[in-house]
């Protein structure tokens, strides 16, 4: 059962470490092209973080 917990802990500190970067590299003028090549993530990952963290 801890383990578990520690898991679910771990991917959403992973998560939210991603989405920082995604939002500091936006917020910084790269494209989401860039964005995703450089994290090595999918484009449409990248726009999905973007659009859920505008105010």
């Amino acid at each position: 059962m801890t383990l578990c917990i520690a898991e679910t802990s771990r991917s959403k500190l992973v998560h939210e470490a991603r989405a920082a970067r995604v939002l500091e590299a936006w917020r910084a003028g790269q494209s989401t092209h860039e964005i995703a090549a450089t994290l090595g993530i999918e484009e449409s990952e990248v726009c999905r973080i973007i659009e859920e963290n505008q105010a």
